[in-house]
């Protein structure tokens, strides 16, 4: 109404951020908040003028819960709701409401000043009829008290004057007490409004930590299965090592039983062996030679073997604390599991690319009758104790 100032606040938070986040221009780091704070107070606006059109002055003085019914109802349609803001409502107050214009103030204080007038000219009344009521018994009086009845009759219009001027003063304080009171509630309500925004700030800041929270247990769970990557690779290298490891003993074993096999052999036909030594001998020579050529490319072989198993473990190795890495770092960035399996696909092309050139490669097949594969060394050492031996009995 024209002549009333309404100020009112309105206290909200985010309800649902992902309607939030595309309506809220969160983009403006000076006031992220603009756009919606410059829509509610539109529709505060709007719901107050609607309101208080429909209500007298005094009930908008007096009762304002008809209009923070309505600016509360005004308010939840329009920020909440998928067709919202993403904001939920959580109060609505009227801070004060003041007359402005000084008439309409007029207008609201004359019943009260009229009705102290009324008072003050009936107790002036009610006195002229009392004085009057003693002006007629002093003149009953003897005239030896007419001095007399003039003095009483003079103090007790001083009394009366006093009584008046008394009067005055009490309206005066009375009037003054009234604006100290509406001071302090204005000043009351300004503290509570502070309050308010303290909680306000406060809600907010807790929203935030749990937002902080969160992103901090994602990148944990993040690192916990890196790690777990890891340990699973480190548990396949090692399985591996194991499983190579006994499959040498293994050979290793049925080599010793071959070699036992070929000493009984060997023994049995020693004398077959005596006849044929001179011819023996030298094809043990050249068998020599060709062992030893043997024994060096083997030699080479099972090294460059080792070499390359221990290189691609190694690169395996690397390419999985590589992975891990970018496991990492794409969790920083909120990357979730099913873009990080289309960007290694993407990049495993890259990846063979980079890999070393293999200069040469063999294919080696061995069986338990043959344990020259991985104990080739070792069959070899005793093969030449055994024609050294061979020598020394024949130049006995």
């Amino acid at each position: 109404k024209q002549g009333i100032n309404i100020l009112a606040y309105v206290q909200w938070q985010i309800d649902d951020f992902s309607i939030a986040y595309k309506k809220l221009d969160l983009s403006n780091s000076n006031d992220p908040l603009g756009i919606v704070n410059a829509q509610l107070r539109e529709q505060a606006e709007a719901a107050i003028k609607d309101k208080i059109a429909t209500m007298s002055v005094e009930e908008v003085l007096t009762d304002k819960a008809p209009v923070i019914e309505e600016l509360t109802s005004r308010l939840s349609r329009v920020a909440e709701g998928k067709e919202g803001l993403g904001i939920k409502i959580i109060t609505v107050q009227i801070r004060e409401a003041l007359v402005s214009s000084a008439s309409l103030w007029n207008d609201l204080q004359s019943p009260y000043r009229n009705e102290q007038k009324k008072k003050a000219r009936i107790s002036q009344l009610e006195m002229d009829n009392e004085i009057h009521k003693k002006e007629a018994e002093t003149r009953q009086l003897k005239e030896t008290r007419a001095a007399e009845t003039n003095l009483e009759i003079e103090k007790t219009k001083q009394e009366k004057e006093t009584e008046a001027t008394q009067l005055r003063l009490r309206e005066d304080s009375k009037r003054h007490e009234d604006i100290k009171k509406n001071e302090q509630h204005k000043l009351k309500l300004e503290e509570e409004t502070i309050t308010a925004k303290k909680e306000m700030e406060n809600r907010l800041k807790s929203r935030e930590k749990e937002i902080e929270l969160k992103r901090s247990l994602e990148e944990l769970k993040q690192q916990e299965v890196k790690e777990q990557e890891e340990k699973r690779a480190e548990t396949e290298r090692e399985l591996f090592v194991i499983e190579e490891n006994r499959r040498l003993e293994k050979i290793r074993q049925e080599a010793d039983l071959e070699k036992l096999e070929r000493e009984k052999i060997l023994h049995e036909k020693n004398l077959d062996f005596e006849k044929f030594k001179t011819n023996l001998l030298k094809d043990l020579e050249l068998l020599q030679l060709n062992l030893n050529l043997e024994k060096e490319k083997l030699s080479k072989d099972v090294e460059f073997e080792f070499k390359r198993k221990e290189n691609e473990l190694n690169y395996q190795y690397e390419e999985l604390m590589a992975r891990a890495e970018n496991l990492k770092q794409d969790a920083r960035n909120k990357v979730n599991a099913e873009q990080l399996t289309l960007r290694l696909i993407k990049e495993l092309p890259r990846i063979a690319e980079n890999m070393p050139e293999i200069k040469e490669f063999r294919v080696l097949q061995t069986d338990k009758t043959d344990p020259l594969f991985d104990n080739m060394a070792s069959f070899i050492q005793k093969t030449l104790s055994y024609i050294q031996a061979l020598k020394v009995k024949d130049e006995a």
